[in-house]
């Protein structure tokens, strides 16, 4: 019988949760009018989708691009017509309980992101 490769086991191979202790600079892409609240209040979580078992998290992408073309397919879908801007954070993986995404690059997080963590806004 032949052995089926699970997530749990690519993950440990290929070092995928082996994240070191110290800051990250990532990208978070949102509608430019969000950015004087964001400023005041931080980034709150998205909406959940309405699918079952979806909560709301707060995406970071690794590169700016990255975090641009997820807010972009994001306001597609819910047709909203602005432009994006780029907020750049310094935070830490393991101290802000962050979540790696399937996707690489990709961190999840599911609280609120105080301003204090951003670096600069790029409009």
């Amino acid at each position: 019988m032949k052995h089926i490769q699970l997530f749990e086991d690519f993950a440990l191979q290929e070092g995928y949760f082996d994240l070191e202790d110290k800051d990250y600079i990532l990208y978070h892409a949102t509608p430019t009018h969000n950015i004087p609240k964001i400023k005041k209040e931080g980034i709150h979580l998205s909406e959940p989708s309405g699918k079952p078992f979806s909560k709301g998290l707060v995406w970071l992408g690794g590169t700016e691009e990255a975090a641009r073309k997820h807010a972009a397919s994001r306001m597609k879908k819910k047709n909203i017509i602005d432009d994006i801007s780029v907020i750049v954070l310094k935070m830490n993986p393991k101290k802000d309980n962050l979540t790696k995404a399937l996707t690489t690059g990709v961190f999840t997080s599911a609280e609120v992101i105080p301003p204090s963590k951003i670096v600069k806004i790029i409009v």
